[in-house]
């Protein structure tokens, strides 16, 4: 997305930068709405270890993926998407009432208990992404 955003050549032969950040975006098919409402699994596959979690850096990747998008192309659905990511990782306790950004949740026992382990680049890939979504929308949240 960096690529994208500082307009660097794209390698010969291959997609543009904008065209692989949008292509990793369409994760948006892996939104899990069959476990606490939504949520990106860690893993990408059920045989994976730790594919039942749910976490803050996933999710928080995904969402400032979609802010960076939504500034590039002037497109709105990308910011719908973001804020629907931020609110629902809100909403299961992942960024706690202080914005303390915590590590995980378990879709196995409903996303009912986070676990409070905080890691910097958890904080750091919502602060980035909320400054450009401020940005955007002036809006404070």
């Amino acid at each position: 997305m960096s690529a994208a955003e500082y307009g660097l050549p794209s390698p010969a032969g291959a997609a543009s930068w904008l065209s692989l950040s949008q292509i990793v975006f369409n994760m948006h098919e892996r939104w899990d709405t069959t476990s606490c409402n939504g949520g990106l699994n860690w893993q990408i596959f059920t045989s994976e270890a730790g594919y039942n979690y749910k976490d803050s850096v996933t999710s928080g990747l995904y969402f400032q993926l979609g802010a960076c998008l939504a500034k590039l192309t002037g497109n709105l659905e990308y910011i719908t998407e973001a804020e629907q990511v931020f609110e629902w990782v809100q909403g299961v306790g992942l960024i706690g009432n202080n914005y303390n950004v915590y590590d995980r949740t378990d879709d196995t026992k409903g996303c009912t208990s986070v676990d409070h382990d905080q890691w910097s680049y958890n904080v750091g890939v919502y602060r980035y992404g909320s400054a450009v979504m401020q940005a955007l929308t002036n809006d404070p949240k």
